[in-house]
């Protein structure tokens, strides 16, 4: 930063801040706005002096020294040497400042002055606020008034400032507020440069590492820290500390951290010990900020207290704070975290001034700016960017950075979606990215619903599997007849395209035996587990059982007969298809196979096998026999499915029993059956089958979370009005996590805090996550503030990511304003 010239106009340096001076001139019938201006200065220099390194000193008629000579000169060499001028005018247009001269009050020779030095000199700037006159005095305005009205005339037609109106204090106080800190913001530019790394990274990292003492009273120490240790030292040595002390101790000494020190703000322990006692203590604004930073820094695990400290900054101040910190913050997690932040509460960075948007984005995407800060600022951008963010967004996409690439792709994404379907279409047409997440799939999935048939086309071109799945789906749903195109994806490398193009062909006329559908649909596939080891991906796999299930359900009894016969013991299609067709009726009876887990009809099949090729195939015929409990397994688990899909009641004991065996495990089928017909005591039940939903591949394939899903609607449902009874019921904390999250807020409201705190000190953290999500989105601010006590005064452990949630509870603003952090919070936890 280049201060030598600034310090010539009011911009003086000192050896801790930087001095902007601000002249507010008006005529004496804005008293009290003059004050409210003052107490808004005052607000900023507490918030952010010390955090930015500037200090704003307002200066006007009340400040000028008596002496000798005409009073306005005084004024006027006051003003010469402020850098921001600020006019406020109402229905008086002043006195003259001298018996005789051009100016015909105080205010136009301040004015005047000013305007003409900005012509010359470009300096200082410049802001006029006209407050709202009463329609009954414009009928007659009077002298006075009438040469207010033609001052303002002649701004509007000179068009070289721009002014604003206000009706009241706080509407004056909101323009004043925005007029520094966007003049402030301004400073960190090369003055006319418009650099951004220079001018607001750089400067702005520079001034916010700054080390400062409060009010410019000339001390190293805010007096709340000096307090804080002068009472330390005067103690005897009987005297013992406390850990809160200790705590504060190093959060002091971070305040006065310098860049060759380490940055990282206090760990969460001591965050956490400060904020138990943060009603006991009387903390600086330099702690404060300090701690603000511990919570940002930390918003990913969640452990340390942020929304206290955020939230108690001024309203109006809390998006300017979060701008800066992401743009300064001393360390890439608090600018992450700030940005963050940023995201979970939609606010924006047009808070600084009109044309900061542009260099802001451009300094978050900097070379110089860490990957992880450029992640989080893209993941903002994709929630609040707007249309005119694209062009940054875009040249951060054909950077082609790894690291960035997908994340500035999905930005572009999401903000097209925003301006409408076909917009969106376009762009992602035009960006060939790997589209990872599941709701911009579904964004895109429902865009492609508008697009033209060569749009689609070109869509199942994609580089990725599932765009171009939902652009085939899409042509299917339109009964397109591009053959050629459905033929070339029968060789695509995903296992859902290629089922998804043979089912297309199929419904254009096109024919395949099973030996050919197999060979589409099952192709080898390396294993990234084993070395030379290859096999078909369990896709593929469901993907031909269900092909080959709906095949059978297509062939006649007689068929469906000789299939079953040349099937053998190992393969269950036909079996089901019968069954099916007799509704589970004799002689394919499947609730009496159920009862006895298949044990005769597996060995009545075993015995044909070995009746058939038993002379021939000994060997196979004995391993075959090996896997005889296998083969039971797989015969029930399906006619399981069918038997709930029947959607009889009177197999609901039979299904229970089934459940309670264990021999093989129930699923989704199971619960939904069980969400139909069952009831209270069936929870325990529910609860065991989505909990044995635990095999890896199965958490990988998506199937556990849904089951889980699926349990926790079913269990709510079952519970009734018992709510607080069904909570205190041993459920497996991943199977409760989604229980509560299915929970209706009114029916959580009416949860005892009794019930809640053991919940809240699980050691499962995704559950505790949940749980406070959800108590902060159900109960109000009070009962939120005495559980939060209750929680901290528990004995033994406690966990600091439910602190942090509750203390969003107690601190934010408003209900809407909490509602939608936790909702934020917890969609993207899903």
């Amino acid at each position: 930063m280049n201060t030598s010239n600034r310090a010539e106009v009011g911009h003086q340096v000192s050896s801790t801040r930087n001095i902007v001076k601000v002249f507010l001139a008006s005529p004496g019938d804005l008293t009290d706005e003059r004050k409210a201006a003052k107490g808004v200065v005052d607000e900023f220099n507490v918030t952010w002096a010390d955090k930015l390194g500037y200090q704003v000193q307002l200066v006007g008629w009340e400040d000028t020294v008596s002496i000798w000579g005409r009073p306005q000169e005084s004024i006027n060499r006051d003003l010469e040497k402020c850098e921001l001028f600020i006019g406020m005018m109402w229905k008086k247009w002043g006195t003259p400042p001298s018996k005789s001269g051009p100016h015909t009050s105080g205010f136009e020779e301040e004015f005047r002055l000013t305007f003409e030095r900005r012509a010359s000199t470009g300096k200082p700037d410049m802001s006029l606020f006209f407050k709202a006159i009463p329609d009954d005095m414009l009928q007659d305005p009077g002298a006075e008034l009438r040469k207010v009205l033609d001052f303002r005339a002649e701004i509007i037609a000179d068009k070289s400032i721009l002014f604003q109106s206000f009706s009241n204090i706080r509407e004056l106080e909101q323009l004043v507020r925005r007029k520094i800190s966007a003049y402030v913001q301004a400073l960190y530019n090369d003055d006319e440069k418009v650099d951004s790394d220079a001018s607001i990274k750089g400067n702005l990292s520079a001034a916010s590492h700054s080390v400062s003492e409060q009010k410019a009273v000339g001390r190293l120490l805010w007096k709340q820290e000096s307090d804080f240790l002068a009472d330390l030292i005067e103690r005897d040595d009987q005297s013992f500390t406390v850990p809160e002390e200790v705590a504060r101790l190093r959060l002091i000494s971070h305040g006065l951290a310098h860049s060759n020190n380490d940055m990282d703000p206090i760990g969460p322990h001591d965050a956490n010990i400060i904020f138990a006692a943060r009603r006991a203590l009387t903390l600086s604004g330099r702690e404060a900020s300090s701690l603000l930073d511990a919570g940002l820094s930390r918003i990913e695990q969640q452990n340390a207290p942020l929304w206290h400290w955020l939230f108690s900054l001024p309203a109006s101040d809390i998006e300017e704070r979060l701008v800066v910190e992401s743009l300064a913050g001393r360390t890439d997690n608090i600018k992450s975290g700030a940005l963050r932040v940023m995201m979970l509460g939609n606010f924006t960075i047009d808070c600084l001034s009109w044309n900061a948007r542009d260099r802001i984005i451009d300094s978050w995407l900097s070379k110089d700016t860490a990957a992880a800060v450029k992640k989080a600022a893209l993941s903002y951008l994709s929630h609040m960017g707007r249309e005119e963010d694209i062009p940054q967004l875009r040249r951060e996409y054909d950077k082609g950075d790894h690291s960035t690439v997908r994340s500035a792709a999905e930005a572009i994404l999401c903000i097209s979606m925003r301006q409408g379907k076909s917009t969106a279409v376009e762009a992602l047409l035009d960006l060939q990215f790997d589209v990872a997440s599941e709701f911009i799939l579904a964004s895109v999935t429902d865009a492609l619903s508008i697009a033209t048939e060569d749009q689609l086309v070109q869509a199942a071109a994609y580089r990725t599997s599932n765009v171009r799945m939902a652009a085939l789906n899409e042509l299917v749903n339109r009964k397109s007849t591009r053959i050629e195109l459905y033929e070339h994806l029968l060789d695509d490398s995903s296992s859902d395209v290629r089922y998804s193009a043979l089912t297309a062909l199929e419904q254009t006329g096109r024919v395949f035996a099973l030996a050919e559908a197999k060979a589409i649909i099952i192709k080898p596939k390396s294993n990234a587990f084993s070395l030379g080891w290859s096999g078909a991906d369990s896709a593929a796999e469901d993907h031909w059982k269900t092909y080959r299930s709906n095949a059978y359900s297509k062939l006649s009894v007689s068929e469906l007969l000789d299939a079953y016969e040349a099937d053998g013991p190992l393969e269950h299609q036909a079996y089901i298809a019968l069954a099916k067709k007799y509704k589970g009726g004799v002689p394919f009876d499947i609730r009496k196979d159920l009862e006895d887990s298949f044990a005769v009809r597996t060995e009545s099949m075993l015995e044909a096998f070995e009746n058939k090729y038993g002379g021939l195939a000994s060997d196979l015929v004995g391993r075959t026999r090996q896997l005889s409990e296998y083969t039971r397994k797989g015969f029930f688990r399906s006619a399981l499915d069918v038997l709930c899909e029947f959607g009889e009641p009177q197999d609901l004991a039979l299904v229970r029993r089934a459940v309670d065996g264990k021999f093989a495990d129930a699923g989704q089928a199971e619960i939904d059956f069980l969400k139909r017909f069952g009831d209270w005591s069936d929870i325990p039940r529910v609860a065991a089958i989505a909990d044995r939903q635990t095999s890896f591949l199965v958490s990988m394939s998506g199937v556990r979370v849904r089951t889980l899903k699926a349990a926790g609607k079913t269990i709510v449902r079952l519970a009734g009005n018992r709510i607080e009874e069904m909570l205190g019921l041993l459920i497996a904390p991943s199977v409760l996590e989604y229980v509560i999250a299915e929970l209706p807020m009114t029916k959580l409201r009416n949860v005892s805090d009794d019930t809640l705190i053991p919940i809240l000190l699980n050691g499962v953290d995704s559950l505790r996550r949940t749980a406070s999500v959800r108590v902060v989105q159900s109960l109000t601010k009070q009962r939120l503030s005495k559980l939060l006590d209750a929680y901290i005064g528990t004995a033994g452990m406690r966990y600091y990511n439910t602190i942090f949630w509750l203390d969003l509870g107690v601190s934010a603003h408003s209900v809407e304003q909490r509602g939608r952090i936790a909702g934020s919070a917890l969609a993207n936890a899903t």
